[in-house]
């Protein structure tokens, strides 16, 4: 049993229905009941939902007005029936509507899996569409070639009657020359063209009267001579409704052969319009559907009442949040008029909304029950048919209340106890809340009684909660408070209402010391609270004041960075002119040491020029900072790392089976360093930056290995030297000769010039899995 009626849930279905296009549609939306199998409730939740997201991600489907074929599909089953040309249309509508429907459903089911599945119930047949389209216009007219026989008679038609019309405008532009005739135009009487002639000249024409004027003085003649032409017409329209009945009739027999079809295609598009308006409803509320979970308690997250969100729109409405357990009580006090009513009414509707299959105005973590009851005492149900007073009214419900309700009841009672006396009233509402709270219901009742605020310190499972009242401005705020109980705030209302102080004072007076007592501490508690609010709230502007502070400062640095930055880019290309000069005059101390054999005192010489070449362009160079963060996650190939203790940074390439080792890639070079040596960083731009840099501070045509195997060892001297200053000019800090293993002449050669050469620091073997004792490794001095 669902109280709809009390809490306007028809209200709620008129907005939903607003949307259909279809009659049915509506018909259906305004047929949705609370259903209690949770997965229908779900299935019906989850097509809204789909249908929600493809109006906003795919726009409207292709739905239209159709009118209600049901009976003329119906009488297509009777033998002999024909159906007439608009009922006929009115079918092919719903088969177009039908066709494309389905193609929508089908084109976006990657959107609605669940709703496409109902487009396997829509009708589509390409060869009823193109018979149908040879005999239908798009505004359900007969078209000519719907037949050879319709096409010949219509053809016959307009000849004579074209024949017809110049004849008789003949006849009337003499007659009109004689004044026989009231004014020179042609009209139709039953059909049949005629003129308009003065009544006292209506002897002078030989023909038939078919009517007369309003006033008499005007008669309306077939003249004699047209007879014959007008007899040939109406036998020809005759004709032609012999011929259109006929096509209509072999139209009927095919509908009937799909008669099954098409029905279930109409029941089909219409629970869809139904579906598509729920959609089009929960976009306008910014509806969600809840959960169901049994586990859980009530929880309602920014819930507002759908019919007020209507009317008031969101920021006309207050939210309310609300956590309930199964089986709990909530009793809920505050001031007349602050929103106790509209609380319990909005807790109800969002209720029956969410099982009829409807998105609730509610955030989408809202949690609800599903109910087998809701039984409601709201409003005044006063009856003089049945001699019942305004409190009897509400015993005789609340009794029927108590009858039915069990564990899965939700019931909500608006000012429960009033109507008598305020101790017999407590005392009465106290026995049917515990009874209703003993049969397993979840309950909410508002009420102004004192004494039941205390039932929440004296059984478990009832809570107080409030609706707050601002007490400066001496109205409600509408506010909804778990936890904590409410006032009357009647003699502040008297307050805003202008009584005179000697009055509220007076009236003060006579109020029970325990109650006036409770009421003061409820009136501190709600000022104490209010002040903390106040001030939550300037921490929360003060605290959003200093963040898009700190948002400005962080982006003055980042400005002032990218100045900085800027100012070193340029330095950086001036020094790119100094390194262009520096390397042609390393080519032409290189040229040097070829044409004197490589002596030592040449080897001396330019190593001395290289020095000083070297320390001009460390004066100079300039290395443009970049923000890098260490990544600790295990380096891939394909990663960006940096050097430990440099500035250099590359792309790995390569990692030895062991994982000990890798090779990176670093402008042209390809590098080999231990993992340890290496910083992994997640900054992919750092890479970008350095490869840049790279033109600048690295020679293009310098690499990192050296490969003389299979060489004579008196012929790689002057190799092997010109490749360590290229080396070191390029800033290299290590590089790879390799020798191979073999006699091992080669290796002596090479390690005897690492000896001599003061720029080497070190030098040694390369790990096996590397090349080993037939790759030097070599590293320079800074």
């Amino acid at each position: 049993m669902f109280n709809k009626e009390k809490l306007e849930f028809h209200k709620v279905l008129a907005q939903v229905a607003k949307y259909c296009y279809t009659q049915r549609g509506k018909d259906l939306v305004y047929g949705l009941e609370p259903l209690t199998g949770e997965t229908e409730i779900l299935y019906q939740g989850l097509c809204v939902s789909e249908a929600k997201e493809l109006i906003n991600e795919r726009g409207y489907p292709p739905l239209s007005a159709l009118n209600d074929i049901i009976k003329d599909l119906h009488l297509t089953k009777v033998d002999g029936a024909v159906l007439t040309a608009k009922a006929v249309f009115n079918i092919v509508e719903l088969a177009i509507c039908s066709t494309n429907l389905k193609q929508y459903l089908k084109t976006n089911h990657d959107v609605a899996p669940v709703l496409s599945e109902l487009g396997n119930f829509l009708f589509e047949d390409k060869l009823f569409d193109r018979y149908i389209s040879t005999i239908f216009d798009s505004s359900g007219e007969l078209k000519d070639t719907a037949s050879k026989t319709l096409q010949s008679i219509r053809k016959e038609i307009r000849e004579k009657s074209e024949e017809l019309r110049r004849y008789v405008t003949r006849i009337v532009k003499d007659l009109t020359e004689k004044e026989i005739t009231r004014e020179n135009y042609l009209t139709l009487r039953d059909g049949r063209l005629v003129v308009p002639v003065k009544v006292e000249y209506k002897r002078q024409i030989k023909g038939i009267i078919h009517s007369e004027s309003s006033t008499g003085q005007t008669v309306y003649i077939e003249p004699e001579e047209t007879l014959n032409l007008n007899n040939d017409i109406v036998s020809l329209n005759f004709a032609e409704k012999r011929e259109i009945d006929r096509i209509l009739r072999e139209v009927t027999l095919r509908i009937r052969s799909n008669y099954d079809e098409l029905l279930l295609s109409y029941e089909t598009v219409t629970t869809l319009d139904s579906i598509f308006a729920r959609g089009n409803y929960s976009i306008e509320i910014i509806g969600s559907f809840p959960t169901f979970d049994r586990g859980r308690g009530i929880e309602i997250y920014g819930g507002r009442h759908p019919l007020l969100l209507i009317k008031h729109g969101m920021r006309g409405t207050v939210p309310f949040n609300l956590k309930v357990g199964s089986g709990n009580s909530v009793v809920i006090t505050g001031p007349n008029a602050g929103g106790k009513t509209v609380l319990i009414k909005s807790i109800g509707l969002l209720a029956l909304m969410a099982q009829s299959g409807i998105h609730i105005p509610a955030g989408p973590d809202t949690n609800l029950h599903i109910f087998d009851k809701i039984l409601v005492d709201i409003g005044d149900s006063q009856s003089i048919d049945d001699d019942l007073s305004t409190f009897s009214s509400h015993l005789s419900n609340i009794k029927n209340i108590l009858e039915q309700a069990g564990e899965t009841t939700l019931v909500l009672i608006d000012e429960i106890g009033t109507g008598t006396d305020p101790d017999s009233g407590a005392a009465i509402s106290r026995s049917v809340l515990l009874k209703l709270h003993s049969a397993g219901s979840m309950v909410f009742s508002t009420t102004h009684l004192s004494a039941l605020k205390a039932l929440a310190s004296e059984v478990d499972g009832f809570y107080n909660a409030s609706m707050s009242f601002d007490t400066e401005e001496l109205k409600p705020t509408y506010q909804f408070r778990q936890g904590i109980p409410g006032s009357s705030y009647a003699f502040e209302i008297l307050i805003r209402l202008g009584f005179e102080r000697e009055f509220i004072d007076a009236a003060t007076g006579f109020v029970q010391d325990i109650s006036a007592g409770l009421e003061k501490i409820l009136l501190e508690v709600e000022e104490r609270e209010q002040e903390l609010m106040k001030k939550l709230q300037h921490f929360e502007k003060e605290n959003t004041r200093l963040t898009g502070l700190a948002n400005l400062y962080e982006k003055k640095v980042k400005e002032l960075d990218k100045e900085k930055n800027k100012i070193l880019r340029e330095a950086k290309e001036k020094a790119a002119v100094f390194i262009d000069e520096a390397n042609r005059e390393v080519q032409k101390i290189i040229k040097e040491i070829k044409e004197t054999q490589a002596s030592k005192a040449a080897t001396g010489g330019a190593g001395k020029k290289l020095d000083q070449l070297k320390g001009k362009v460390e004066n100079i160079n300039v290395s443009v900072p970049v923000e890098s963060e260490e990544d600790n996650s295990p380096v891939r190939i394909g990663d960006t790392v940096k050097i430990r203790e440099s500035e250099t940074y590359g792309e790995v390439i390569e990692i030895s089976p062991d994982g000990r080792n890798l090779v990176i890639a670093t402008g042209p070079l390809r590098i080999s360093f231990k993992v340890d040596e290496c910083i992994k960083v997640s900054n992919k731009t750092i890479r970008k930056e350095q490869r840049r840099a790279g033109s600048v501070e690295v020679r293009s045509d310098v690499g990192y290995r050296l490969d003389i195997r299979g060489e004579r060892a008196g012929d790689i001297e002057n190799r092997v030297e010109r490749f360590l200053i290229d080396a070191y000019i390029s800033n290299l800090n290590r590089v790879e000769i390799l020798h191979g293993k073999g006699t091992g002449a080669l290796k002596k050669v090479v390690h005897d010039l690492l000896k001599q050469n003061p720029k080497v620091s070190n030098y040694y073997y390369a790990p096996v899995d590397l090349g080993g004792e037939g790759v030097t490794i070599v590293e320079f001095s800074e």
